[in-house]
């Protein structure tokens, strides 16, 4: 499997569309933990996973209906029936709130935090800019 950073540096450098959601919430029981990330490709395909269940595919519809719009969005999904979000239809008991970001031609270059790693020790050099398209 790989790396979701190594796709998105992949992702970026070819200027293909596709929507980043990143689990940012989670409250009360549910499938995903904070962090947990998936990226939605303009071509249908996922990887990662931000619970996997209906709160997934509600992820990967709200993901294609961005990608068309070229936009960001927040959104809360319910696992308990409550009101404060959307409905999945699952009982888990809580509730998690998903950033969905946009990547593709027109938006920002990607900056990465590039690590070496020698002789155990870890060092870290300063965000190399990715060409994206040609822009800088």
């Amino acid at each position: 499997m790989k790396n979701i950073y190594y796709e998105l540096l992949e992702l970026a450098a070819s200027g293909a569309s596709a929507i980043l959601v990143t689990v940012v919430k989670k409250e009360g029981a549910g499938p995903a933990e904070t962090g947990s990330k998936m990226i939605v490709y303009g071509d249908g395909r996922i990887s990662g996973t931000v619970g996997g269940g209906s709160i997934e595919n509600l992820a990967i519809e709200k993901a294609r209906e961005l990608m068309i719009k070229k936009m960001n969005a927040l959104q809360k999904y319910d696992m308990d029936n409550g009101e404060s979000g959307e409905e999945t239809g699952m009982l888990c008991g809580g509730s998690a709130t998903l950033f969905f970001e946009y990547s593709g031609t027109g938006t920002a270059c990607l900056y990465l935090w590039r690590r070496t790693y020698r002789k155990g020790a870890c060092l870290s050099s300063a965000p190399h800019e990715l060409s994206c398209n040609g822009h800088r």
